[in-house]
């Protein structure tokens, strides 16, 4: 069947091709828009870049299915999660419907439900239990809203689930993000009313490897495993929203996009690799010790290495990789700072 013959479920955010031409339930369970969000920014959209952002707005993006399939799967393992803290299926299935009530108004009828699930459903619900909640509150003007994974109000404890791959939690930067996320998410919550002290991601590794854990202290050492965040303080969080929502509304109303910064591009470092020659043929993979991160670094290496007599060493140059431009950001057609990067990948081939 042709890629125009595979329907696909529509997707208000996003413009969806079948490009693998992959099963019609694969598409539609892809398509579906779970997050149901409010206001005029969200969490993630509050720590991430104005540009990217705005170009969301500019234009619908374009991605393939497949690029969401372990989006999809995650979303998946949230919902497991959800309906493990109940004893019942149908708990969680009410305790949702109720959630549908009261964001279309009908507060009288959600209210009902919830008294009637916890009279009837008593002994499976845990009261100190709050999941997938959404809260928002009112900063110069917009409406900042965030739904949080869970949240225990026994222990203070404000947990949030990352379905990811290895990499990515390897990847440090990624971990202050985090910070700033959950920060939010604590500040919100006190903001109407909880007291929350701790905070936690839950990680489960898609892509883990036992063999891999074994050589590197950096690796996840186990498939799945919580790591505690040390939260910013109420007032340092504050003011970071505060910041970042003047950032956004400036670059909203000035229509003026700001570039991206190396962090939010995911900019990996310029390197220089040592490669040896023999007799004329460059060598696949680079000498041992060979990556350096300056070439004054890799020509003092080279220097102390005499090759064979007919070998030669050669540096090579690469530059800085940006990998959410690359590989994940759904606007870099519409992008000029993306093709400005292009080019000069390009003019070093």
């Amino acid at each position: 069947m042709s890629e125009d013959k595979k329907p696909l479920a529509p997707n208000k955010k996003l413009e969806l091709t079948n490009k693998n031409n992959l099963p019609d339930i694969i598409c539609k369970a892809v398509s579906l828009d779970l997050y149901t969000g409010f206001g005029d920014i969200s969490v993630t959209s509050l720590i991430d870049s104005p540009k990217v952002r705005m170009l969301k707005k500019m234009h619908k993006p374009q991605q393939d299915v497949s690029d969401f399939l372990w989006t999809t799967l995650g979303s998946a393992m949230h919902q497991v999660l959800e309906f493990a803290e109940y004893d019942q299926f149908e708990v969680k299935a009410l305790k949702q419907a109720q959630d549908i009530l009261s964001r279309h108004g009908s507060d009288k009828v959600a209210d009902w439900l919830g008294k009637y699930i916890d009279a009837k459903f008593s002994d499976s619900i845990n009261n100190d239990i709050i999941q997938e909640k959404r809260l928002s509150i009112e900063v110069n003007g917009w409406t900042v809203s965030g739904q949080f994974d869970r949240f225990n109000v026994a222990e203070k404890l404000l947990s949030d689930f990352k379905m990811t791959s290895a990499y990515s939690y390897m990847h440090k930067e990624n971990h202050v993000k985090y910070v700033k996320q959950l920060s939010i998410y604590a500040y919100m919550l006190r903001e109407h009313g909880f007291e929350v002290d701790l905070a936690e991601i839950i990680f489960l590794f898609r892509d883990w490897s036992q063999m891999a854990s074994k050589r590197s202290k950096d690796y996840p050492p186990t498939q799945a495993l919580a790591m505690p965040l040390e939260l910013m303080s109420h007032e340092e969080t504050e003011a970071f929203i505060k910041k970042r929502v003047a950032i956004h509304q400036e670059v909203q109303e000035s229509g003026v996009l700001p570039d991206c910064s190396n962090n939010e591009m995911w900019t990996t470092a310029d390197q220089y690799k040592i490669y040896k020659k023999v007799k004329g043929v460059l060598q696949k993979r680079c000498i041992s010790g060979g990556i350096h991160s300056s070439y004054e670094s890799a020509l003092s290496h080279k220097s102390k290495i005499q090759p064979g007599t007919l070998d030669e060493l050669v540096i090579k140059y690469f530059p800085a990789e940006r990998k959410r431009c690359s590989f994940y950001c759904p606007v870099k057609e519409h992008c000029d700072q993306y093709k400005k990067y292009l080019e000069m990948i390009n003019e070093n081939n």
